[in-house]
């Protein structure tokens, strides 16, 4: 039979129960609380003697000019406007600017840079409400002086940021009319002259004055319309050069009638000139308004009123720093649980080990045992029968491959090794039509927690005195008190002292070892935890094969640990007894079988049958 063959007497968990965030609080809940009281106490500690803390605070109301100009045929956004204001508060030019500001200001002693302005450095706050109007700068400093001028350095510097980005902005644009306006001029200069030149001579007396005069009072117009912003004087000049045109089509008219043909042409051609003039000149006067309406935007400036302490109060500190604390050693329990996940059913372990379930042995509590070998002293319990369990399925692995001694081992102290290998022994006793001979081997020197847990003198001849000594092992094995079948029999420590390191990896020992093997019909070792005493490994070497002990909510990193140990030791599990386990269904007094009789695997387990 394969080693590794489960052998089917466990059913398998489907579910993998994952440590919930709440159950790892409640399991690491002292250093929850601890981080918890330990950032309390340095929150307060920093409300009571950390610097004193200054704000400052101002609000404007901004509205996008080009709202007001009727003439405007741009399609208006009010919140991007907005919103476009609030990312010039925090642009870098601002804060340039106002540490500018606050450096001329006259105030002595450290000053904010134009770094410490910046919103990221948590010196300045700058947001408006969603759906407003209303933009809110807060400064923050130690000195309330310096919030206080730093608030209104910041207001100052957009406000020059705004006229400074308006004025260049406009200024290229005004420059290229300006210079379209000037040819235009010329080009009406060079056409008066050619049209005084084609004015036929026979009746430039009589149309001479009508029209000159209005040709030259259109040019004044025109050049007083270039020299003038007021909104009334521009629509007055504008009526007097139609009323003008009017005439001269007139004038026109008479022309046509005694000029030559081309002076049709030059007039159509002036006409246009004027026309085209009279556009760049309107467009111009829209953009150096629109120039000085983007340098506002401003309706309304709240002064910033004197700077208020920002300090936590000392109970708002403490409440903070205990919310925080909590919520860091939350992350942390969490961290560590998912670093020592809990094994939370009989199952998991097989998966650590690749080994199977012999049996999984309830919590001796559940049913208030009063002794730890109930094989021997409850024999009618639920947990005998889960050790009886585990010996008739332990027995069927180590005859498949032939074996007669098993380690019993663990990761740490207080998984229940010694306890396991005790009722291991007393129920492998009834094993076979006539019982067999177990010898228990005590190898936990530092502890010997099994020596006495059966009741023998710690400074009984043991193993060192057959080891050491040549004593006879029948005469070092001590008999124990048993009334059920088969024999079984105890190799305590022994009273020679010895450096258990080299003791066990003498031959002496592996002597013992091969003389127990042909004496009984199965050895069972009790070793040190595995993961802490070194010689531990010794011993797992001298069996042929481990029994693991796994605890219930036991460490699975742990236990992966006793897996490498046993993988680099050459030595596989038989399979793992699964400790302090909660109580199955069929384990109820009403549903398992009578104490005595058959195992699932056939093989009796007591000579009377009851």
């Amino acid at each position: 039979m394969d080693q590794n063959v489960d052998l089917g007497l466990a059913a398998p968990v489907t579910d993998r129960a994952e440590s919930s965030v709440l159950r790892s609080i409640l399991q690491k809940w002292p250093l929850v609380m601890g981080v918890g009281v330990v950032a309390m106490i340095l929150a307060v500690l920093f409300a009571v003697l950390g610097p004193p803390s200054y704000v400052a605070t101002t609000s404007i109301v901004v509205e996008d000019p080009r709202v007001s100009d009727a003439s405007s045929s741009i399609a208006l956004n009010p919140e991007r406007f907005v919103a476009d204001q609030v990312e010039i508060l925090r642009s870098h030019t601002v804060a340039r600017r106002a540490a500018d500001i606050l450096a001329e200001s006259g105030l002595e002693g450290p000053l904010p840079t134009a770094q410490d302005l910046l919103p990221d450095a948590g010196m300045l706050v700058i947001n408006s409400p969603q759906d407003s109007n209303v933009v809110l700068i807060s400064l923050t400093d130690e000195r309330d002086d310096v919030a206080l001028e730093g608030v209104g350095a910041v207001l100052a510097a957009y406000e020059e940021t705004r006229v400074a980005e308006a004025e260049r902005s406009s200024a290229s644009a005004l420059e290229q009319l300006d210079a379209r306006i000037a040819d235009l001029n010329g080009q009406l200069a060079s056409l008066r002259d050619e049209i005084q030149v084609a004015i036929p001579s026979e009746v430039e007396d009589e149309l001479e004055a009508r029209a000159l005069a209005t040709l030259e009072r259109l040019m004044e117009l025109q050049d007083e319309l270039l020299t003038t912003s007021s909104p009334t004087e521009i629509a007055q000049i504008s009526a007097s050069i139609t009323a003008l045109q009017a005439a001269e089509a007139t004038t026109d008219g008479l022309l046509s009638a005694f000029a030559p043909a081309n002076l049709d042409g030059l007039l159509d051609q002036q006409s246009a000139l004027i026309t085209r003039r009279a556009e760049l000149t309107s467009l111009r006067d829209e953009i150096a308004v629109g120039s000085e309406l983007a340098a506002t935007g401003i309706t309304f400036v709240s002064p910033a009123a004197p700077a208020t302490r920002a300090d936590l109060s000392v109970p708002i500190a403490a409440v903070l720093g205990l919310i925080i604390g909590l919520i860091i050693g939350s992350v942390i329990a969490r961290w560590m649980a998912l670093r020592e996940r809990r094994l939370s059913g009989y199952a998991e372990p097989g998966r650590v080990l690749a080994a199977p379930l012999l049996a999984d042995v309830p919590d001796f509590s559940l049913e208030r045992l009063k002794s730890p070998i109930p094989v021997r002293d409850h024999s009618a319990s639920a947990t005998a029968e889960t050790f009886r369990f585990a010996a008739s399925n332990m027995a069927v692995r180590l005859k498949a491959v032939d074996m007669k001694c098993v380690s019993v081992v663990s990761g740490t102290v207080g998984d229940g090794k010694s306890t396991v290998a005790a009722n291991l022994g007393f129920a492998a006793t009834g094993l076979g039509s006539d019982g067999s001979r177990v010898l228990l081997i005590d190898a936990d020197f530092t502890n010997q927690t099994l020596t006495s847990m059966l009741g023998v003198p710690l400074d009984s001849v043991g193993l060192t005195d057959v080891a050491i000594s040549n004593a006879p092992l029948s005469f070092a094995s001590q008999p124990l008190n048993w009334t059920g079948p088969g024999q079984i029999f105890l190799l305590a420590r022994g009273d020679l002292p010895v450096d258990t390191q080299s003791f066990f990896w003498s031959d002496d020992v592996r002597r013992v070892i091969e003389e127990a093997r042909k004496d009984f019909d199965l050895v069972i070792i009790d070793t040190p935890p595995l993961l802490q005493v070194a010689y531990a490994g010794n011993l797992a070497r001298l069996a042929d094969s481990s029994v693991v002990v796994a605890r219930h909510n036991g460490n699975s990193a742990e236990l992966a640990e006793v897996r490498d140990r046993l993988t680099l030791l050459a030595r596989q599990s038989i399979g793992y007894v699964y400790t302090k386990a909660p109580m199955r269904g069929w384990m109820s007094e009403d549903a398992r079988p009578p104490a005595r009789g058959k195992t699932d695997a056939g093989l009796a387990i007591g000579r009377d049958g009851k």
